[in-house]
């Protein structure tokens, strides 16, 4: 948070300390952070409890990272004033970075009661009360800023990520359509604009904003550069194209899916994707397209493009994705190894997948407790499978009374090509049940029958309501109610499995 360096100009003090007082707060603007130490101390000397020396050097030591003598000179400051509005405010950014945030949503409480139209301060609450998911009451906030600041852009960009984030998407987008109009050059304004611009389905709206995911602070990939242009969508019939994969499996494993498009568009298509998918791209597009790992050398290419701009430059997004067959395939022989032992397991043979890696953002609120799909290993005449790798594999040793969950062995899939004995596991199922993870897009993509199960808010792809998805034919959703409880979509889920074995009987 911004600090903000002011002056009372209130206490009755002599003369020559005003006069030092004033002059150390022009060079501590001025950035000469030691004459300012040493003046506003010379200050103390004379009056040991003066506010405002006490306050900017408390603003010194913050800037320095001196936190607990930040703390306890803004707090002496506050005991001598306590109606200076700023000082309670600093106090709040102090306390923040300290990690005390119920202290420091207090301190700058105590800034807006001072001072109702303390724009800075209602925004320091918002952002705070966001990160500690209160997400009404960062809206409030942000809303009390803009009362007061009409043209805090910060403020409603904020506000708009936190009535996204509460699904009020059209709300958001209002928002932030007026956001870039202020300030067009904002990376995360037209970023986010798209994320909601996508969460209503409007794919080629928001394709352009999306394109500046690039300058955003801490995207999960960089952008290339190339020598060569960055193709636009059209007709090249003599080019080779070069797509590359970004951020993370699941998206290269949901987006691959328009290399056909791309292709009719093109001469040749190079695609450079992780070490661990090539196999499993290779096989499933033919000679569509020649494949290299992430590091090693590029052929020749004449234009190139990052894989998620693909839709809305190919034309093919949203309902039209309905029309897309399974695009993945699982090879043969991995087929014939595991056929016999998915074929073993008696009744309806259903897959689980409860938990992505808890180390990435985006997972928060994904995944669920495995113990919670107890009820789904309750149904008469089932088989549950784990296709659960690395973190939730734990989960496993601690299951409900009478929950029976089978596992593959350490064999499955753990060789260096990503999803291989899955891709066959999946195309042997029944059912599979998974949380929102990579391997939800690869069922999808092989074309298995999908049960996804989704918090209040999901990511983008999936939108907000409806119960199935445009990108996956075979998919059905089972979505939240209330954020964070599972209970309502995992019955839904299991009335909806015992409904189809009753149609099959």
């Amino acid at each position: 948070m911004p600090t903000r360096i002011e002056l009372t100009n209130t206490l009755p003090v002599t003369a020559p300390v005003q006069d030092i007082l004033v002059k150390a707060f022009a060079v501590h603007q001025q950035g000469q952070l030691e004459q300012a130490e040493s003046m506003y101390y010379d200050v103390l000397q004379v009056t040991p409890d003066h506010p405002d020396a006490l306050h900017l050097l408390g603003m010194i030591g913050k800037s320095r990272g001196q936190l607990d003598l930040a703390e306890k000179l803004i707090r002496r400051s506050v005991a001598v004033r306590p109606d200076f509005a700023a000082a309670h405010y600093n106090l709040g950014n102090v306390l923040r970075d300290r990690g005390q945030l119920d202290e420091a949503a207090a301190a700058y409480r105590g800034a807006l009661a001072r001072n109702p139209d303390y724009a800075e301060a209602a925004y320091a609450l918002g952002n705070l009360l966001r990160d500690q998911e209160a997400l009404d009451g960062a809206i409030d906030m942000f809303t009390q800023a803009l009362a007061a600041r009409p043209d805090y852009y910060e403020a409603r960009h904020n506000r708009a990520n936190a009535l996204r984030e509460l699904g009020r998407v059209e709300e958001s987008i209002a928002d932030l359509q007026q956001v870039v109009v202020q300030v067009p050059d904002l990376p995360e304004a037209h970023y986010n604009l798209a994320l909601s611009l996508f969460m209503c389905g409007r794919y080629q709206e928001g394709g352009p904003h999306y394109e500046w995911r690039w300058k955003t602070k801490g995207f999960s990939s960089s952008r290339r550069h190339f020598s060569q242009p960055q193709w636009d969508g059209r007709v090249q019939p003599a080019a080779t194209l070069l797509v590359y994969a970004e951020q993370g499996l699941g998206d290269s494993l949901q987006f691959i899916r328009y290399l056909t498009a791309a292709r009719s568009r093109v001469a040749r298509l190079v695609v450079e994707v992780p070490a661990s998918l090539v196999r499993l791209f290779t096989y499933s597009f033919g000679d569509i397209a020649q494949f290299i790992a992430q590091g090693q050398t590029l052929p020749p290419f004449d234009y190139h493009i990052a894989m998620l701009s693909l839709p809305w430059l190919v034309g093919v997004c949203g309902e039209q994705a309905l029309t897309h067959k399974p695009y993945l395939r699982a090879e043969p022989e991995k087929i014939k190894q595991w056929q016999g032992v998915i074929q073993g397991y008696p009744g309806l043979r259903v897959g689980i997948n409860w938990q992505g890696n808890p180390q990435a953002k985006i997972d928060k609120g994904r995944s669920l407790p495995l113990r919670l799909l107890a009820p789904a290993a309750e149904i008469k005449g089932i088989s549950l499978i784990s296709l659960q790798k690395n973190a939730g594999t734990e989960q496993l040793a601690d299951l409900p009374p009478g929950m029976r969950v089978n596992t593959l062995g350490p064999e499955f899939d753990s060789g260096p090509d990503a999803f291989l004995d899955a891709a066959a596991v999946l195309s042997q199922l029944d059912l599979f049940i998974t949380t929102d993870t990579a391997l939800a897009h690869l069922a999808g993509a092989i074309g298995c029958n999908t049960l996804l199960l989704l918090k209040k808010v999901p990511d983008w792809r999936w939108g907000l309501q409806g119960g199935g998805a445009h990108w996956y034919p075979s998919m059905q959703l089972f979505r939240q109610d209330k954020a964070g409880q599972w209970g309502a979509p995992i019955a839904a889920l299991v009335s909806h499995i015992v409904s189809c074995q009753n149609k099959e009987n």
